[in-house]
């Protein structure tokens, strides 16, 4: 659930990949442990997370932008 958690808010998520990317690995106690053992490691940690924000930005632009291509402006 913690990672559901983190995944589906993206400020939260942002501010574990700013802690976890700030060079100490300890910074987020066992949760960072957790963290990079669930997702596999810290290379894989932040390439997943880069790409839920992205996922983040996109669809809603994806969504937006067939919803005004369906309306006549």
């Amino acid at each position: 659930i913690l990672f559901l958690s983190i995944f589906g808010n993206p400020a939260d998520l942002v501010r574990i990949v700013a802690l976890s990317w700030a060079g100490t690995p300890n910074v987020l106690g066992a949760t960072g442990d957790a963290w990079l053992r669930f997702l596999g490691g810290s290379v894989t940690a932040g390439a997943r997370a880069v790409s839920a924000l992205a996922a983040w930005t996109l669809v809603p632009l994806g969504v937006a932008s067939r919803l005004l291509s369906a309306r006549d402006l």
